[in-house]
């Protein structure tokens, strides 16, 4: 287990170290002190291995995007991610295929997020204003809430204003509010 002490994008102690620590199977928590806090991201959190990421122990951590890069990309076929309250914020995608404005993940992947939130984030390509799934992918969400966050349609056939995918994927949403997401809006860039 890797506990967070700084709300640092990166260095001794921030998310960003203790992802780069980590072992596979392992669970992130957050010192109490940094309740409430933001992580201004410069660039999205990679995750290549199986990870919990758990927020419980310092409430209403958000995750920001800065409206200029994804928040979190799971790269690797098959990678079991879990999240627990966090808040994800301002994540824009536009890089790589411009798909998940928050999350990302890869084929086969599995998600499960539970009592989080995603406010404001924007895919520009394929999709998914908050999180895009892969190919194949198992997702669940539990107990959490989707506003303000947009797909941004660059002439694909994909949307999503919050949640959105590749085919033949498992999507389980359970006990989760929706509200002002907007999927495929053409838009000149």
């Amino acid at each position: 287990m890797s506990i967070v002490t700084s709300l640092a994008d990166s260095g001794v102690g921030s998310l960003r170290a203790a992802i780069a620590a980590s072992s596979a199977g392992d669970t992130i928590t957050f010192d109490p002190s940094l309740a409430g806090g933001t992580i201004t991201l410069s660039s999205p959190l990679e995750i290549n291995q199986n990870l919990q990421i758990d927020g419980s122990n310092a409430s209403g951590i958000t995750l920001n995007g800065n409206d200029s890069t994804r928040i979190i990309t799971v790269g690797g076929i098959g990678v079991e991610l879990g999240i627990k309250d966090l808040i994800f914020r301002n994540g824009k995608a536009v890089q790589d295929d411009g798909a998940g404005g928050a999350i990302k993940t890869s084929n086969q992947s599995q998600l499960t997020v539970e009592n989080s939130q995603f406010f404001d984030n924007t895919s520009i390509g394929e999709g998914g204003g908050a999180i895009w799934t892969g190919y194949r992918s198992v997702t669940t969400v539990l107990n959490s809430e989707f506003d303000g966050n947009q797909a941004l349609d660059l002439n694909t056939e994909r949307g999503g204003g919050a949640i959105a995918g590749k085919s033949e994927g498992d999507l389980t949403v359970r006990d989760s509010l929706f509200n002002n997401n907007s999927g495929t809006i053409v838009q000149q860039i």
